[in-house]
C-alpha cells in the first residue's frame, strides 16, 4: 500500500516469519525496520487516509480480530474490532470516519460498517453474503464481492449516522476472484 505522500509503501512478506514492513521509495530507498512479525499469516487490508496506521488481521484463524499498527513503528498493534468468530478485510472510508469489514458473525460472511474508531452502532450492508469491501475514493459508494459478483451501495452521512442505499450488482468478477481470495481481488 502506498502512503498518501507517495514516499513509502507498506507491505507484508514472508521470511522466517510473517512480517509487516515499510520501504521508502526514491533515490535513498531503504527498508525501515520491521513494523511487526508473527508466526501466523498476516494480511494487510488498508492504510488509514492520513497514512498513520496500517490495518491488518491474522489470516486463517477462527477468532481473527482487526488490528492496527503505526506506520512509523515502535508500538504493538491495537485491537480495532474484536467480536465473536473472525473479522477481516477492513477498509477505512476516505474521510476516516467509518470502517467497513467482513465478519462471520451472522453465520455467513457479510459486510458491516461501524464508525472509526468503532462505537456502539454498526450497520450490516450486505445480505446473502459479502466480503472484501472497498470505499470509492471519489463517490459516496461502498463496494464488495458476493459469490462471483461485485456489488455497490451508495451511502449518506448525517452526523455520526450512516445510511446505505439498496445494494446493486455491478458485474461478475473473473473466476477465483470472490470472497474466498486471500486479498481483495479488485480495486
Amino acid at each position: 500500500y502506498w502512503t498518501p505522500d507517495q514516499r513509502s509503501i507498506v507491505f507484508q512478506n514472508e521470511d522466517a516469519a510473517f512480517n509487516i514492513a515499510s520501504l521508502s521509495v526514491g533515490g535513498d530507498a531503504a527498508q525501515k525496520p520491521l513494523l511487526y512479525a508473527k508466526t501466523q499469516p498476516l494480511v494487510i487490508s488498508d492504510l488509514t487516509p492520513d497514512g498513520r496506521w496500517v490495518i491488518f488481521s491474522p489470516w486463517g484463524t477462527q477468532d481473527a480480530d482487526i488490528l492496527m499498527l503505526p506506520v512509523e513503528g515502535g508500538a504493538e498493534p491495537q485491537v480495532v474490532i474484536s467480536e465473536p468468530l473472525d473479522q477481516a478485510d477492513a477498509t477505512v472510508s476516505p474521510d476516516g470516519a467509518w470502517i467497513a469489514y467482513s465478519s462471520r458473525e451472522s453465520g455467513a460472511i457479510e459486510v458491516f460498517v461501524p464508525s472509526f474508531p468503532p462505537g456502539p452502532n454498526k450497520w450490516q450492508v450486505s445480505s446473502g453474503g459479502g466480503g472484501m469491501p472497498l470505499w470509492s475514493p471519489v463517490r459516496k459508494e461502498l463496494y464488495w464481492s458476493s459469490g462471483p459478483s461485485l456489488f455497490a451501495a451508495s451511502y449518506d452521512v448525517s452526523g455520526r449516522t450512516i445510511s446505505f442505499g439498496r445494494p446493486r450488482r455491478l458485474f461478475n468478477l473473473p473466476p477465483g476472484r470472490g470472497v474466498d481470495a486471500d486479498v481483495r481481488p479488485y480495486d
